[in-house]
């Protein structure tokens, strides 16, 4: 059971392609590391993000969770995304907002001033956990994509 507060909306759901896409980073684990970036003992993030609306999903690793790297996802997920995208989700992480460190245009992020930049609307959650981002980590294949995604060699920096 969801206990709402009285002021809160329903969570409307995207009817279109490239509605709202969401975006989310997670610590790749150390089991799921191969290749040199295992022999090196390199720590990776597995950037995320999926079309509310078709489930459509990129999947990218990178060498650091930071606004550069949210920024370079980004350029990466629209160049490969089959449709425009109108919004993006994320939630209030560093690597994505400043939100609560400053809420003037001098101090947009990088992955802010990109959003900005191409056009895309930017929501972010109101809570850490939302049950929407759930379908981030419920593809069956997810793990293996990460292995073949790390192993070979696809890093960006």
């Amino acid at each position: 059971m969801q206990i709402l507060s009285e002021n809160a909306k329903p969570y409307e759901q995207a009817t279109f392609p490239g509605q709202k896409v969401q975006i989310d980073v997670k610590v790749v684990p150390s089991v799921c590391i191969v290749g040199q970036a295992k022999e090196q003992g390199e720590k990776m993030y597995q950037y995320t993000a999926i079309d509310e609306c078709t489930r459509f999903r990129f999947i990218a690793a990178f060498k650091e969770q930071s606004t550069y790297s949210s920024m370079r996802f980004l350029q990466q997920l629209i160049r490969r995304f089959p449709f425009k995208i109108h919004k993006v989700q994320t939630d209030n992480g560093a690597e994505f907002t400043k939100r609560f460190q400053a809420a003037d245009e001098e101090n947009l992020t990088l992955f802010e001033k990109e959003l900005k930049r191409l056009g895309i609307a930017h929501q972010m959650m109101i809570s850490i956990v939302s049950p929407p981002l759930s379908v981030l980590w419920c593809c069956p294949a997810h793990d293996f994509l990460l292995a073949v995604l790390v192993g070979a060699g696809s890093l960006s920096a």
